[in-house]
């Protein structure tokens, strides 16, 4: 095994192809622990390199069977090595080579590219301290064939029993008369097997989609069993964010002794206590003790955790982590996690291939101002891609406001198809839409689709457009900037001189203004917020001759033409009116 099987690109130099792109993972340190795992042995017609290859370039090759998809990836090796000694040719053969190839070369590989992908993502590998793994398993059916039906094993289908019918005196009721022709005990034909199954239990990373690792086992295996398998692929650091299905006293403990971190999703049933080996009667936030009564039977030690209530869109979520302090893993920290495994995944792993498009605004704008969470727009570009839906940014309020871009300069997420308003022409009634050249391309008179409008093409209003767009200098959103900073401070400071609680959300030049304790999130933390104090807010303002928006829910702008003194004035009026709102 003399150098590497693929080019290795250069660290610095992102890779450009395919080729490169393996080059760049499979790196000679990978061939070397691959050859130390395998140690010596007698020159084969398929030899370890070329066989790992093939196996991999095979899981992108089209085709209808094994064989098609082989053909493809030994012609891609072929011809990527042609100098080097040709693979065997058939597919019973790379079969038998790959059958005598020992399990632990294959665990070395992985385990080595697991260190090269996590030296590739360094910088995005560790979030906020953690590097945040999400755990999950399911059960997948397989085709039918004497070999899986022999290693997987097949289950009888489960028929449910028809209740006899109850007659007069609690005796069974009269069979039912038979038709003509048919013998009187008709036998019911026995409810076949169901297909071989196998579960799959994966680690991902929750912030980079990773696949990180994996176990296989029939379809009776146990997913908690598979993660205690997997604990020796988690690396230092890890955070491993799972739903209540891995809530067990061997996995936590095994996790724990590994010198890893958990944060699980709490089961109703979960046998906690308190300090004093009391059980918990109610959930409170704190340290607890995970101690189930097998346990206690056998005189082992209850686990330490703290308890976390994360608030919900819906309900509310409990979870335990044995990072006992809060300062390691915030709740905060600890609830954008959870929401990372759950968000967004479990509609398109249901709805995936119904969903045409995905239409949000960027930062919501029409529930007052609510910037996206992190890797909210992210994991939506993601998914759209993963599931080929489209992505949709209405950016009528957000577009040439937040930055020359939109949102999508700003965040660095890209939509398939981006809306724009009248912002687009000062207000004018303009409107336009713009996205990938494959999609316009379908709009006439280049495609099939008709569009039109009263108003499409309106002289004035594209001259006023244009006339916009040449006033779209950096120095503009340099003072946007600093103007609306004074804003929003000043709001804030005013608030607080009245002591009253205040959320001023601000993205750029757009900003809003809530009443309540904590921060908005989503819209139902903009319903709960107090809508009358910010009614007797408006008329309190708006006789101090300053307009806000009539609604907690509208947002208010900056625009060029404020200045200095206008912000002040506001500043002033705003922190008049939070005095007589507070003293009513």
């Amino acid at each position: 095994m003399s150098g590497p099987a693929c080019p290795t690109a250069p660290a610095a130099v992102a890779p450009q192809s395919f080729l490169n792109c393996l080059g760049y993972i499979l790196t000679p340190q990978v061939w070397k622990q691959a050859q130390q795992a395998a140690g010596r042995r007698r020159a084969l017609r398929w030899q370890r390199q070329p066989l790992i290859l093939v196996l991999l370039v095979m899981t992108w090759c089209a085709g209808d069977s094994l064989p098609e998809r082989f053909e493809t990836a030994r012609a891609f090796y072929v011809a990527c090595h042609q100098r080097r000694r040709r693979p065997g040719k058939t597919f019973a053969g790379f079969e038998k080579a790959l059958g005598k190839m020992p399990l632990r070369v294959l665990r070395a590989v992985a385990g080595a590219v697991r260190q090269r992908l996590a030296a590739v993502f360094a910088e995005r590998f560790r979030v906020d301290g953690w590097i945040p793994l999400g755990c999950d398993g399911s059960r997948l059916a397989c085709s039918r064939s004497a070999e899986l039906e022999q290693r997987l094993g097949v289950r009888a289908k489960k028929r449910r029993r028809r209740k006899k019918k109850i007659g007069p005196a609690g005796r069974p009721g009269p069979k039912p008369e038979l038709g003509p022709g048919l013998p009187e005990n008709p036998k019911k034909p026995k409810a076949g097997p169901d297909a071989p199954q196998i579960w799959v239990t994966a680690v991902v990373h929750l912030g980079l989609g990773l696949l990180w690792s994996w176990r296989l086992g029939k379809g009776t295996a146990s997913e908690r069993v598979h993660l205690r398998q997997l604990v020796a692929t988690l690396p230092r650091g890890a955070l491993l964010v799972a739903d209540a299905g891995y809530v067990g006293y061997a996995l936590l403990n095994a996790l724990q002794a590994a010198g890893l971190c958990f944060l699980i999703r709490l089961t109703s049933r979960a046998p906690l206590y308190v300090p004093d080996k009391s059980a918990l009667k109610h959930y409170c936030e704190g340290l607890v003790y995970y101690w189930p009564q097998k346990v206690q039977k056998h005189d082992l030690p209850p686990i330490p955790v703290r308890l976390l209530r994360i608030r919900g869109d819906q309900t509310d979520v409990w979870l335990i982590t044995n990072v006992l302090e809060e300062h390691r893993l915030p709740r905060k920290t600890a609830g954008k996690f959870y929401r990372w495994r759950w968000r967004n995944e479990g509609l398109f792993r249901t709805y995936g291939d119904q969903i045409a498009a995905v239409l949000v605004e960027p930062i919501a704008g029409n529930m007052g101002v609510v910037p996206p969470g992190p890797d909210f727009l992210e994991g939506l570009r993601r998914m759209t891609r993963e599931f080929g839906s489209l992505l949709v940014f209405d950016e009528v309020i957000t577009g040439f406001r937040v930055a020359p871009g939109g949102a999508q300069e700003k965040y660095g997420v890209a939509a398939d198809v981006t809306c724009l308003g009248k912002i687009l022409g000062h207000g004018m009634p303009l409107g336009a839409y713009g996205g990938r050249r494959d999609i316009l391309g379908m709009v006439a008179p280049l495609g099939p689709v008709y569009q039109a409008g009263t108003l499409a093409g309106n002289p004035m209003a594209m001259a006023a457009g244009q006339a916009t767009m040449s006033q779209l200098r950096p120095s503009l959103y340099a003072s946007l900037e600093k103007r609306s900073a004074q804003l929003e401070t000043g709001l804030r400071d005013a608030a607080d001189d009245a002591d009253m609680e205040v959320q001023v959300p601000r993205v750029g030049s757009m900003m809003g203004i809530f009443f309540g304790p904590e921060p908005v999130r989503n819209f139902r933390d903009a319903q709960a917020m107090n809508k009358t104090t910010y009614g007797r807010f408006f008329w309190a303002l708006l006789k101090g001759g300053v307009y806000f928006p009539p609604a907690p829910f509208e947002s208010f702008f900056l625009s060029s033409s404020h200045r200095g003194p206008e912000v002040e004035r506001t500043i002033e009026a705003a922190a008049a009116a939070l005095r007589e709102v507070r003293n009513s």
